[in-house]
């Protein structure tokens, strides 16, 4: 083994890696054997990571990459989480039929709330989504057409056959959705890759850096807000979709702002605009959920005291650790 130090390339067998191709291949063993060596309990508590770090990474689409802040973003997911279960309780046992049925549905009302939300901006724009999403949450609440269990939310949910007709059936245990749910992410995670690394994404930028100058150079700006903010809904209402077969109970306060809040907190904490920036987030947010809530009722003062120290110190959130402690430690070489 060649140890180029000065490049940060390891050359192994005739192969040049760099560290950060040796830290994606760690992460990766790391996630394919948490399962194996971490008890049901903290199992768990990782399925929720992920299914929180996909939905924040929905929101970044529209909030880091587009520049518009979300404040009913919720909806998409509880809606989706909310179909899935119904689907799979009234209509089909096909977990992959109730799934496409939810992220459809949510991709169907995301074109009306988009279009109407985004006719303004900032403040506006979080307010009607907030109001959208208050509107669907007292629909579930009061028990619209007597599907939705009211305030009680929905138990005894099915987790349905993930099969392929024809080819196998897969009732997955806590293992099996596991992995299931990490295909998942890594396919969710690498599509949402290649939409903001594409021209498209460009536009997007370009959009929250300046939208009158994007509207200059001669792009559709509303045509492509529009899409992007019904991909942010589609990505979010696939967390939701798979949330419901894992958990098997829903709830109207998945409705709710406070879960939209959430979400934006776990983006600006781990990387406002990048994709691996709400994955750190979601880490922190249910680490310190499990690490303080035992000694203190209401946790989130911790949480809310981290945030603010983000916001103080690290604009750029976690992501950006590392660059500001080589900053740091370059100002203290010139300093001495």
């Amino acid at each position: 083994m060649d140890d180029k130090t000065s490049t940060g390339v390891v050359t192994i067998s005739g192969y040049d890696l760099s560290w950060m191709d040796m830290f994606r291949g760690l992460i990766i063993v790391a996630a394919i054997a948490v399962p194996l060596v971490l008890p049901d309990f903290q199992t768990a508590l990782v399925i929720e990571i992920f299914l929180l770090a996909m939905f924040a990474m929905s929101l970044d689409l529209l909030m880091g990459y587009t520049g518009y802040v979300s404040f009913g973003h919720a909806a998409f997911f509880a809606t989706s989480a909310y179909l899935t279960g119904l689907t799979l309780m009234h209509v089909t046992t096909s977990a992959l039929v109730a799934i496409s049925v939810g992220i459809l549905s949510v991709a169907i009302i995301a074109v009306p709330i988009g279009y109407f939300s985004l006719k303004r901006t900032g403040i506006y724009f979080a307010m009607l989504t907030l109001a959208f999403s208050q509107v669907l949450h007292v629909l579930v609440v009061n028990d619209f057409m007597g599907l939705t269990g009211g305030s009680d939310g929905l138990t005894g949910l099915p987790r349905g056959n993930f099969a392929i007709p024809g080819i196998f059936d897969f009732v997955p245990t806590q293992m099996g959705y596991y992995y299931l749910l990490l295909t998942t992410f890594v396919v969710a995670y690498l599509l949402m890759r290649r939409i903001v690394n594409s021209p498209f994404g460009a536009v997007m930028v370009a959009i929250r850096e300046n939208e009158n100058r994007a509207k200059y150079a001669g792009y559709d700006v509303d045509r492509f807000k529009l899409i992007a903010f019904i991909a942010s809904a589609m990505f979010g209402g696939l967390a939701g979709a798979l949330y419901m077969p894992f958990y098997q109970v829903l709830s109207p306060d998945i409705f709710f702002w406070d879960f939209s809040g959430e979400a934006i907190v776990i983006v600006l904490v781990g990387g406002m605009g990048t994709l691996v920036g709400p994955v750190l987030g979601a880490f922190l947010f249910v680490g310190l959920r499990e690490i303080v809530s035992p000694f203190l009722a209401d946790w989130t003062m911790v949480l809310g005291v981290v945030f603010i120290l983000f916001i103080l110190f690290l604009p750029n959130g976690m992501i950006s650790i590392r660059d500001f402690v080589i900053h740091h430690l370059d100002s203290e070489d010139d300093e001495s």
